[in-house]
């Protein structure tokens, strides 16, 4: 039985159950025990992973006894749960290896493939993080290479065995100033010790925007290559900031809700119905009124103080209160200006 751990909170409960959607519906055939690390979920928000189970899975929700209040790491999107990576050779005692997935993913296809990884001798296998590289983020860390760390298949038994953990929270605490809520530490600590993988298996849909060329050049990959795997990459890592559940114009938007609307029908999904509607509603308002504006109103000023004040209105737009009388208020306004 293949292992693989996913981490949330309450905050991330929506693409947890989407990511954990899209591995069992592309795996069908393979036998997965998911263990599921979630903090302050309450029983009924546990209780959403069990019913999307299948007959060749098992799960378990694990509530973490672990905490970070002697670190004070900050980051605009990624929660201290993620540091709860540093646990897992310690929570999962029993286990040699373990593969770990970050929930803002979705699984394509078949994965066993990465289970055929000989680890034995190295930390772990994972994939290299391009726009950290090559940004410069990474050069006070003096590493040869720097990896991802949505996607790791963990050699437990070796971080074990190297006390691992205790390195990992030591250096944490030291700085804790960190850009990174856990990737900088987990890549000093492991120094390199890993193997690095296709980028398939975990795909930073943030990197698209550097050069066809650039990004194969990197990965060490051809052209061709690259254009297989952007198609449809084995792991999608639906990086950045802005992400699917918030705005309909974050990257994979379409690919994220075909997978929640196969989630067993709950409150949750309901909601995230809505929101589907809501968001892409929205964006056509938005992109109407753009459109009309560039049509209709020639004083470029006046244009600019209009849009900013839509942007600003539609941020207090509600799924029950979309209202298209909006564009007719400033266009009176406008009206009256040039009276």
């Amino acid at each position: 039985m293949m292992h693989i751990c996913f981490i949330t909170d309450r905050s991330y409960l929506l693409p947890a159950l989407t990511s954990i959607t899209s591995l069992l519906i592309n795996n069908s055939q393979h036998r997965f025990f998911l263990h599921i690390i979630a903090k302050n979920l309450s029983e009924k928000e546990k209780n959403l992973f069990y019913k999307i189970k299948t007959g060749n899975s098992e799960i378990e929700v694990i509530e973490p006894w672990c905490d970070f209040d002697e670190i004070n790491a900050v980051h605009p999107y990624v929660t201290e749960t993620s540091m709860y990576k540093f646990y897992l050779p310690e929570i999962f005692k029993d286990l040699t290896k373990i593969l770990y997935l970050d929930v803002d993913i979705l699984v394509q296809g078949d994965i066993s493939s990465l289970f055929e990884m000989n680890i034995e001798d190295v930390y772990a296998a994972t994939v290299k993080d391009m726009d950290a590289t090559i940004k410069g983020q990474t050069d006070h860390l003096c590493l040869k290479n720097y990896f991802n760390s949505g996607m790791m298949l963990l050699n437990l038994k070796k971080m074990r065995d190297n006390d691992i953990t205790t390195k990992l929270i030591e250096y944490k605490r030291k700085t804790s100033n960190d850009n990174f809520m856990d990737q900088n530490a987990l890549n000093k600590i492991f120094n390199d010790e890993v193997i690095y993988l296709s980028p398939k298996y975990n795909y930073l849909k943030t990197i698209e925007h550097n050069t066809v060329e650039s990004i194969s050049e990197f990965f060490n990959i051809t052209n061709e290559e690259l254009k297989n795997i952007s198609q449809k990459p084995l792991i999608l890592h639906i990086t950045g900031q802005r992400k699917p559940w918030n705005t309909c114009s974050a990257p994979c938007f379409n690919e994220f809700y075909k997978y929640v609307f196969s989630l067993p029908n709950s409150y949750i999904k309901r909601q995230a119905i809505i929101n589907y509607m809501f968001l892409t509603i929205k964006y056509y308002i938005q992109k109407v009124m753009e459109m009309l504006f560039n049509l209709i109103i020639t004083d470029n000023i006046y244009k600019n103080l209009l849009q900013m004040h839509i942007k600003k209105e539609l941020l207090y737009i509600r799924e029950d209160g979309i209202s298209i009388k909006i564009f007719d208020k400033y266009c009176r306004l406008y009206r009256w200006r040039h009276k």
